[in-house]
């Protein structure tokens, strides 16, 4: 039971690092490339255009890819048990990540650099994402 309680927990862990790294290296993108984001205070010429592609980066496209990440996870995993844990805990994690990104975003950008705030927070998911992956394949060998 412990077992299965924490592949719950590592893989929605997963699912959510996975969004939320796409979506912070999606919105340095934005940053670096695009003018108009460049200080991320919406100003109003333009804002209808640079909204949309400000969404699809920084949540669709993360979504999206999410969905890919919980597919191809599924279907690395043999049992039945595994894929239903694996699946729940993955749309799980996708869920936490539409309902809290926006908060977790501001965390990360500081007015004066943005720039830095968003590669600081960019670390600092993939440092946990390569964690908790290297954690899991390291309790399945160990189990195995």
């Amino acid at each position: 039971m412990k077992g299965k309680i924490l592949k719950f927990i590592l893989n929605y862990l997963q699912a959510y690092l996975f969004c939320g790294l796409t979506s912070l290296l999606l919105l340095i993108y934005l940053v670096t490339t695009d003018p108009y984001f460049h200080k991320l205070d919406f100003k109003l010429d333009e804002f209808k255009t640079k909204i949309e592609l400000y969404l699809l980066f920084t949540f669709n496209i993360p979504i999206i890819l999410g969905i890919v990440f919980m597919i191809f996870q599924l279907l690395k995993k043999s049992s039945n048990s595994n894929k239903l844990i694996i699946g729940l805990s993955s749309a799980f994690g996708i869920f936490t990540f539409i309902i809290s990104d926006k908060i977790i975003k501001k965390l990360f950008i500081y007015p004066d650099n943005i720039l830095l705030g968003l590669v600081v927070g960019f670390l600092l998911y993939c440092l946990l994402f390569v964690i908790t992956y290297k954690f899991t394949n390291l309790k399945s060998i160990v189990q195995r």
